[in-house]
């Protein structure tokens, strides 16, 4: 008789079928999946040094779910090709106003907090272009983006230390993790 060692995952259960023979049994209701949905590209997002809550235009994001799933998180994301600081003579950073990139449903949604923006980053030198990143939200937004439908985007307080920190070629982006 030969004895299997088996180590089990969650949601994984191996069941003996006889004859020394074992199957592997899955419990897909309690598995985990994700889908991201992307906004169009926007060609530029601009910060200046006065705090404004800045519309991310262009950047609704059209989530279409499978049927019949439960959200369990959804994260926001945001990613841009480039950043670059067009004054002359200054570095330039984020300013030390709280910031974040907020999420609503178009219609009738209350913009949520979703991305942190922290004070001093995205320093970059005078008159300069430097390549883009995705910031990726740890903040669960579900209570707002709770199924299909549009949703759009704004940058609270965007505030730069200098004029004109832009953020080149931006998505914004939903991931949202849900079961069947």
């Amino acid at each position: 008789m030969v004895e299997v060692l088996v180590t089990v995952l969650p949601n994984v259960e191996v069941v003996p079928i006889g004859n020394g023979n074992y199957a592997i049994r899955t419990d897909l209701a309690r598995v985990i999946s994700y889908m991201d949905f992307w906004s169009e590209l926007v060609e530029e997002v601009q910060l200046t040094a006065t705090a404004t809550d800045k519309a991310i235009t262009g950047g609704n994001v059209v989530v279409a779910l499978p049927a019949g799933v439960t959200i369990t998180r959804v994260i926001a994301l945001m990613k841009f090709r480039a950043i670059e600081n067009i004054h002359a003579t200054l570095a330039n950073e984020i300013e030390a106003t709280a910031q974040d990139i907020e999420v609503k449903e178009s219609v009738g949604g209350t913009f949520t907090d979703a991305i942190d923006i922290t004070q001093g980053t995205y320093k970059i030198a005078a008159a300069t272009r430097e390549g883009g990143d995705v910031l990726i939200g740890d903040i669960d937004v579900k209570a707002e983006v709770d199924g299909d439908g549009t949703y759009a985007f704004q940058w609270k307080s965007a505030e730069a230390t200098q004029i004109s920190l832009n953020f080149n070629d931006v998505q914004m982006g939903l991931r949202v993790y849900f079961r069947s």
